[in-house]
């Protein structure tokens, strides 16, 4: 009865090892999905600010191009 407490003791802790382990690798897994969600979410709005950027640019660019043909003209 000792050796048979004894082994379902280890075998118990072998099981809550295991089940540790697959809980850790589970969660580093859900961590990694966080990390490329994050990195794809930063370059899609580094994408929208170039875009921007680059509209405001050219809205200016098209309104000093506007005043300087007005201001010629006159």
């Amino acid at each position: 009865e000792h050796i048979e407490h004894q082994l379902d003791h280890q075998y118990l802790e072998h099981i809550e090892h295991q089940l540790y382990l697959e809980h850790i690798i589970d969660f580093e897994h859900q961590l990694h999905k966080l990390d490329v969600q994050y990195y794809i979410y930063v370059e899609y709005l580094e994408h929208i600010e170039h875009q921007l950027d680059h509209q405001y640019l050219e809205h200016i660019e098209h309104q000093l191009d506007h005043q300087y043909l007005e201001h010629i003209e006159h």
